[in-house]
């Protein structure tokens, strides 16, 4: 599930003036509460979509119907069919300092291109973003500045070849870091990583590795 908003360590600029606004919302609401913010109408259709399913009814009790992501609230059809998203969890190490550790959703996935891609993001971001199915990632401290690494899954292969083309072509790292986008496999999910670091350190040779939580 979905567990809070984006980390505000400068990496998404966009998702960190969300993360502002809305951080002090309990977790499990903290991403509806950010695609309200940003456009009613998603949620708006997000609820009328439900009801005319009849997925939810009036004897639930208050917030037993939650969704659980943000590609759940932007695509109902999602949500009435289960489609729940991956949780992923890095594997523990010692001697590793995680300054921030989160996921960003579909949502702020699409947040993230909107920033990298400019002028060119509202036709691009909702479809690199698209087939998502659960991230994570952790900011860690090292010697020689922070580094970033981000894994994500996705529906199917195609949907992570096309996020992972999109964010080559639009992740540049600063002078002084060196940046890794890779398709890779996780736990039998079609999935990618990023890792965004100082070029000298230490962790290239032993990148954090995550697994399926669930």
């Amino acid at each position: 599930m979905e567990s809070g908003i984006a980390a505000p360590n400068g990496w998404c600029p966009g998702c960190r003036a969300s993360y502002q606004r809305t951080k002090s919302a309990p977790a499990r609401y903290g991403k509806m509460t950010l695609s309200r913010s940003h456009s009613g109408a998603w949620a708006n259709s997000f609820i009328d979509a439900i009801w005319a399913r009849n997925t939810l009814r009036v004897s639930q009790k208050l917030g037993s119907g939650m969704p659980l992501s943000t590609e759940q609230i932007l695509h109902p059809d999602r949500y009435a069919a289960g489609d729940a998203p991956v949780d992923l969890a890095f594997a523990p190490a010692a001697g590793r300092t995680v300054r921030y550790e989160d996921d960003l959703g579909e949502f702020e996935t699409r947040l993230l291109f909107e920033q990298l891609l400019g002028d060119t993001a509202e036709a691009q971001a909702p479809a690199l973003a698209s087939g998502w199915g659960g991230d994570r990632y952790q900011v860690i401290t090292t010697g020689g500045g922070e580094a970033l690494v981000w894994y994500s899954v996705w529906d199917d292969a195609a949907a992570r070849d096309r996020f992972v083309a999109g964010l080559r072509r639009a992740w540049r790292p600063k002078p002084g870091r060196s940046s890794l986008v890779e398709p890779l496999l996780v736990a039998g999910h079609p999935g990618a990583r990023l890792v965004d670091a100082p070029a000298a350190w230490t962790g290239w040779r032993a990148i954090p590795a995550v697994t399926v939580a669930r």
